[in-house]
């Protein structure tokens, strides 16, 4: 849908994610980065033909900001003001400042068996009503076999029967 729509890498490794989703952003986008040849070059004109030269331009992009670092190519999009984003790993996901800014990180047990550790992670990316309040967490996800009796229940198993499926190690109850 969009002409400049993709992840770029850097010289120093580093990858963005950049956007640009109007003929404002592409103006801006070259003028920022020194592209006055892609600004003024009638294929590049109109996101639809920005498009269609995806082939060649994309290409051409990766390499020209290949041979920038990752903090230039983040700055001079910001200056630009056009969408961008630094690809991080997960292991950096608690440290992004705009989940932490925004309450995106949700403190969540993560042990199988509940004597691990409690680590954020990324909530739902929603909004709702007014407020535009961030549904969080209602209950720390289930230990193995917390609620395994409960459900066997529900399902028309009695005592006996459960007993035998944990005893055979069909399941598994939490004690």
């Amino acid at each position: 849908s969009w002409g400049v729509y993709d992840v770029f890498s850097a010289s120093d490794g580093g990858q963005a994610f950049i956007a640009c989703t109007s003929d404002g952003h592409w103006r801006r986008f070259c003028e920022a980065f020194g592209f006055d040849d892609w600004r003024d070059d009638p294929r590049l004109s109109g996101n639809s033909r920005r498009c269609e030269a995806r082939d060649w331009m994309i290409p051409e992009l990766q390499r020209r900001l290949s041979a920038l670092p990752l903090d230039e190519i983040l700055g001079r999009c910001d200056a630009a003001k056009v969408a961008f984003a630094r690809v991080g790993r997960p292991d950096e996901l608690s440290d992004d400042v705009h989940l932490r800014a925004h309450g995106g990180l949700i403190a969540t047990a993560i042990s199988a068996m509940g004597e691990g550790a409690v680590v954020d992670i990324p909530g739902l990316p929603v909004e709702l009503g007014d407020t535009r309040e961030r549904p969080g967490l209602v209950c720390q996800p289930p230990r193995i076999g917390e609620h395994t009796a409960d459900v066997l229940r529900s399902a028309g198993y009695d005592e006996r029967e459960i007993d035998a499926l944990v005893a055979d190690g069909v399941v598994h109850r939490d004690a």
